[in-house]
């Protein structure tokens, strides 16, 4: 009868392979294990390891509320070309067009002041918000859940924006969101929405 220590050739340590079996479960992982060859008494085994939680990253978490996520991300990216183009405009937001901020960030699909844009199609409404000093810009963005996210920046305290009533007071970035806003989601040309349409008013700090 053979020692411990010197298995039969072509064998496997069934116990061993069973439990290393029970820990890569508990890894969230699967090893599909087969003998591939014999060599000098030695087993060669080749495995291949499948994660298992691949439906979990469809899950409505990321469906949903990535839905909102990638809403956010997108208006970031709006931002960061109205910005561009406020450097490159002598400090205004003069050039925040739709044919201007393309541009800048052409992987985006800007939509003119008023315009309702879609889910999922990367649209984002754009407009100064009727800001005599040119120091505003309004983004708008919806998402696949159907809430309209804005971002709203006011660059300098001169801005006509900050003696509105849309509940915008100070300059720097602004963020608002309105939920069951769909198909009415735009950048309005007459200045940010005010902030009793919106889920919450306006936030200085995030979303």
């Amino acid at each position: 009868m053979p020692q411990d220590d010197e298995m039969p050739e072509g064998s496997i340590d069934t116990m061993g392979r069973v439990k290393e079996r029970r820990l890569l479960s508990w890894l969230g992982l699967v090893t599909v294990a087969s003998i591939v060859a014999n060599c000098g008494g030695t087993s060669t085994v080749a495995s291949t390891t499948v994660p298992t939680n691949i439906a979990s990253t469809t899950s409505s978490s990321v469906i949903g509320g990535s839905g909102d996520q990638a809403t956010q991300a997108l208006l970031k990216e709006a931002l960061a070309a109205a910005k561009a183009s406020y450097s490159a405009n002598g400090s205004t937001f003069s050039q925040v067009g739709p044919p201007e901020l393309r541009n800048f960030a052409p992987s985006i699909t800007f939509v003119e002041p008023d315009g309702d844009v879609a889910a999922a199609m990367n649209q984002v409404g754009v407009s100064g918000g009727f800001d005599n000093e040119d120091q505003t810009v309004i983004l708008a963005a919806l998402s696949t859940t159907g809430t309209c996210w804005y971002l709203v920046d006011v660059a300098r305290s001169e801005s006509s924006t900050l003696s509105g009533q849309s509940g915008i007071t100070a300059p720097g970035v602004w963020y608002g969101h309105a939920v069951d806003s769909s198909p009415d989601c735009n950048a309005p040309d007459n200045g940010p929405p005010p902030a009793s349409s919106l889920t919450g008013g306006w936030s200085k700090s995030h979303f």
